[in-house]
């Protein structure tokens, strides 16, 4: 993520699950670095609501490089912790997130 301008929104599709959680907050930091002022991060993302309720979708866990779908209420304070204004929608699937 070596960009020398600032865009007003990056928008991810289904990357989480293939990123180690150790490895997102790097991930959300170098996106916040590449947003203008006010810029959104825009993610969908299928999650689990709970630990007791895992996602139904388990075939995607054949997939060599499916790490895991984030859990909702650590994957928004995450998020949280990068952003100051985090919103989510569609049961958390949709989550924007704003500098």
């Amino acid at each position: 993520l070596n960009f020398k301008e600032k865009f007003n929104f990056v928008f991810m599709s289904l990357v989480l699950n293939h990123i180690s959680v150790s490895e997102r907050p790097k991930l959300f930091e170098a996106i916040r670095s590449l947003l203008v002022q006010n810029g959104a991060l825009v993610i969908y993302q299928i999650v689990h609501l709970e630990k007791t309720k895992p996602s139904p979708i388990w075939v995607m866990h054949l997939i060599p490089s499916h790490v895991d779908y984030p859990y909702l209420a650590e994957y928004v304070r995450s998020v949280k912790t990068y952003f100051t204004t985090v919103a989510t929608y569609l049961k958390g699937n949709v989550l924007i997130a704003r500098n």
